[in-house]
């Protein structure tokens, strides 16, 4: 069984995640989106509405995955992140590190709005 997909909406990937449980697993997925990172889809929305849990090993990919998008001038956004992950942020003190939002398009405007202050710095 498949642990993601992904897709492009305006420029943006669009990264959904079953789960982040197997570290190959993680870095294949990984190593997939390096490959999109190096074709210019630099921001990207990861929709974790499909995943119950978060471990360590899921949040290393999300750390990797953000530190890589963020060296190419690019972010992430999160989003479908329930009650029980979103604690794990916040045990962790990562939530200040990444972006939540509610909803797929609430997340493609604040990834515009990061686009826009980029371009005019």
């Amino acid at each position: 069984m498949n642990t993601y997909s992904f897709s492009t909406v305006n420029n943006t990937g669009i990264l959904t995640l079953t789960s982040l449980l197997d570290p190959n697993e993680n870095q294949a997925i990984l190593q997939t989106l390096l490959g999109e990172l190096e074709k210019g889809t630099i921001h990207w929305i990861v929709d974790l509405q499909y995943m119950s849990f978060l471990n360590s090993t899921g949040l290393n990919f999300l750390i990797s995955l953000l530190t890589r998008t963020r060296t190419k001038g690019g972010d992430i956004v999160l989003i479908g992140v329930n009650e029980r992950i979103e604690q794990v942020f916040v045990l962790t003190r990562l939530h200040s590190m990444f972006q939540m939002q509610d909803s797929q398009e609430a997340a493609l405007l604040l990834l515009h709005q990061t686009k826009n202050n980029i371009t005019e710095s």
